[in-house]
């Protein structure tokens, strides 16, 4: 997971530079990778602390409600530790 934070890091601090202001995201790894909704849900969770300045919406896309449930399950669950 650790990677995916850095990728989706670098992509939001690329997609800022050029003064986005709104950035759509697929799942990463979780298609043909071995990665969980929950584990990359769990790798976005640091970067909500960050500021990418002028962006104000990351949409995350997937492809089944569970999976959108899933990803809010694994947020809810971080928080709460």
């Amino acid at each position: 997971p650790e990677v995916i934070s850095q990728v989706v890091h670098d992509a939001l601090r690329q997609a800022a530079t050029l003064r986005a202001r709104s950035v759509a995201l697929v799942a990463l790894a979780t298609g043909y990778g071995r990665l969980s909704m929950s584990e990359f849900g769990a790798s976005l969770l640091p970067l909500a602390e960050k500021e990418y300045s002028p962006i104000e919406r990351v949409v995350v896309c997937v492809r089944k409600l569970e999976h959108v449930e899933e990803l809010l399950r694994s947020c809810t669950m971080a928080e709460r530790e």
